[in-house]
């Protein structure tokens, strides 16, 4: 089962504006309710990775296992990211981004994610900046890169208490999420197994997919 989160895709923005994790956490918690899912893998790309793992913290008796590609939520240093997160980050500029998202700056920011600049596409850049121009995104967008990657309290005494078998996958050139984020992560989780992947930046399951989605299948055969 596949879904975008509030605030991306089609879903639509949050009326009440709010993005952090309890927020995010209780929309899956709920979302899984509705569908009468007791148990689950649960599996997240970026900030859905982060929500992931912060799900099975807050839920663990509901959660088999979890696979984690280039997950958020532990506080890297010295990142350097794409210009449009950065940009939408900047507290006069963001508003600025509500009226007026140069098409440009949405694939640059882009080419900044994909380590194989082939595996973007015209179409993939197309889809990416019409699913923002969605009503609401914009505006839910900058509000997130407000409290983007804000430190979680007592962030390692979380991940510790993950027992769940974990696969963290990563691309090796992730700029966002570079290595030693992962290898913080491996460290921190008693029951992980960490896959890297060359060439790739953020996005892995978009520019290796074969092997990533070979190895998440094996990965879930497992008992």
């Amino acid at each position: 089962i596949r879904f975008d989160l509030p605030a991306f895709g089609l879903t639509g923005p949050n009326p009440e504006n709010d993005y952090g994790g309890p927020y995010y956490i209780n929309f899956v918690d709920s979302f899984l309710n509705v569908l009468q899912i007791k148990k689950c893998t649960i599996s997240g790309n970026s900030l859905g990775g982060g929500i992931a793992w912060q799900y099975a913290v807050a839920h663990p008796e509901k959660v088999n296992k979890l696979i984690l590609l280039d997950a958020t939520g532990y506080p890297q240093k010295n990142e350097k990211g794409s210009l449009g997160f950065k940009i939408a980050s900047l507290p006069i500029i963001n508003n600025l981004l509500l009226f007026i998202t140069p098409k440009s700056l949405v694939e640059q920011s882009l080419e900044h994610v994909y380590a194989q600049p082939a595996k973007l596409t015209q179409a993939n850049k197309d889809r990416y900046y019409d699913l923002m121009l969605r009503e609401g995104n914009r505006r839910a967008f900058t509000a997130i890169m407000k409290t983007y990657d804000e430190v979680i309290p007592q962030v390692a005494a979380s991940l510790q208490r993950i027992q769940q078998p974990t696969l963290l996958m990563w691309g090796d050139q992730d700029t966002h999420r570079n290595l030693a984020v992962a290898q913080a992560f491996s460290a921190l989780m008693p029951n992980d197994e960490l896959r890297v992947y060359a060439p790739a930046g953020h996005v892995i399951m978009e520019e290796i997919p074969e092997q990533t989605v070979a190895d998440a299948l094996a990965f879930l055969a497992r008992r």
